[in-house]
């Protein structure tokens, strides 16, 4: 409901549905794909979570989880700005 929401609110401030389609994409990829398995894989352990195999598991899969997120900032960072990363790189190898 979060995700629905927040997209909706960002649909309503910045009408260009393909950049609200990448902030749905990035946010539940990295949600859906890393963080969730991570929680539960360290939830069903026998050991703690501070056990060294949790630990691994906790900051390989949070990193991954964390790119994800970093995506998601820079596509809101461009839709705020204006800035449209990839076509001004198109534009100076022109």
């Amino acid at each position: 409901m979060t995700f629905l929401a927040f997209s909706w609110l960002l649909s309503i401030l910045f009408p260009t549905i393909d950049k609200v389609l990448a902030i749905m994409g990035g946010l539940c990829a990295a949600s859906l794909d890393y963080a969730i398995p991570m929680f539960c894989y360290v939830k069903l352990s026998d050991q703690h979570w501070t056990h060294p195999k949790n630990l691994a598991c906790i900051i390989f899969f949070g990193a991954l989880t964390l790119v994800g997120y970093t995506a998601v900032v820079v596509t809101i960072w461009e839709m705020a700005t204006g800035n449209d990363t990839f076509k001004s790189y198109e534009k100076s190898k022109n």
